[in-house]
């Protein structure tokens, strides 16, 4: 399993849930 290719709705998801 590799993570490099995240589409930006991943990015967005990950970047939303560790901001405030």
């Amino acid at each position: 399993m590799e993570h490099r290719h995240l589409s930006p709705e991943a990015l967005v998801g990950l970047v939303d849930d560790g901001a405030p």
